[in-house]
């Protein structure tokens, strides 16, 4: 290897480990846009992961979306989970500090809307498609995880998480709802889909499962269907058997490949909050190594 090629070699992969070090380097800093700005608000308290603002009822709900990128006086740039408005004030929760966090001691000259993309120079599209199995608490952290990993990979959907990955996921989605709304979802080179923790009539989860991968194999895409863990809850165990066997049956399809988490878990290993539905850390895990082994 000559000096020149030692140095490009160099060069990109600082780069490349400074990006996931420094996660604010992912962000398309030149072009951020101000959607809305405003100057009547006040800061009533902050933490790492928490904001409440006194505004006066400057800013209306129709305002505010978790999709949206916000600054505190062009300095600040954050996003987050979750919204509520009551009255003069704004919480926002399971807030992440795109760049850095804001004392307590702040005066606010100006809170903005801004729209702020994150970069995703990748060529294989992904979209995850599913219920809150996909989003909820640590599972925030899986596209971010999955896109360290693979550089070829861009999340795209109708939805943006707390750090700007789009996905298509709805927090308490389930087959029924996402039938109806199978036409919505971006074109994409691979679908990842996991529901069952949201199923109202689960008598209709097979019908409804197999009519959505069928709609999703006539896009020549590759889907990646996650199979539910054994749910501790008694009353899911025929949702489990019914969600399981549709997988099985499409398993076989050369464009399909079934994730069994219950398969992968380590035996006498707890995989699951305290509802005996979500992931926890240990479950998290798992699911991020074989999706992204599944999307090598």
């Amino acid at each position: 290897m000559t000096i020149l090629s030692l140095l490009i070699y160099l060069a990109i992969d600082f780069q490349y480990k400074a990006k996931n070090k420094f996660f604010q380097l992912n962000y398309n800093w030149g072009e951020i846009k101000t959607i809305e700005r405003f100057t009547n608000v006040k800061l009533d308290s902050v933490s790492y992961d928490y904001l409440r603002l006194i505004d006066n009822n400057t800013i209306g709900n129709e305002n505010l979306s978790p999709y949206s990128s916000y600054a505190i006086n062009d300095d600040y740039y954050f996003r987050c989970v979750s919204i509520s408005k009551e009255s003069d004030t704004i919480e926002f929760k399971g807030v992440y500090w795109i760049n850095t966090k804001p004392s307590q001691q702040i005066n606010i000259s100006n809170f903005s809307i801004v729209n702020l993309e994150l970069n995703q120079k990748g060529n294989h599209t992904v979209c995850m498609i599913g219920d809150s199995q996909l989003i909820w608490l640590d599972l925030k952290y899986l596209r971010k995880s999955i896109s360290q990993k693979l550089e070829d990979v861009k999340f795209v959907g109708n939805n943006t998480d707390v750090f700007g990955y789009k996905h298509s996921v709805s927090l308490l989605n389930n087959s029924e709802r996402l039938l109806n709304q199978i036409n919505q979802l971006p074109q994409s080179d691979t679908y990842i889909l996991f529901l069952g923790a949201h199923e109202e009539k689960v008598k209709q989860t097979k019908k409804n499962l197999s009519l959505i991968i069928d709609k999703l194999l006539k896009r020549k895409s590759k889907i990646i269907l996650v199979s539910p863990p054994h749910y501790k809850v008694s009353s899911f165990e025929k949702l489990y058997q019914n969600i399981t066997s549709v997988y099985k049956d499409f398993e076989k399809h050369d464009n399909v490949e079934v994730i069994d988490l219950k398969a992968l878990a380590p035996i006498n290993t707890n995989i699951f909050m305290a509802d005996g539905i979500h992931l926890n850390s240990v479950g998290q895990d798992i699911l991020t190594l074989n999706l992204t082994n599944a999307l090598k």
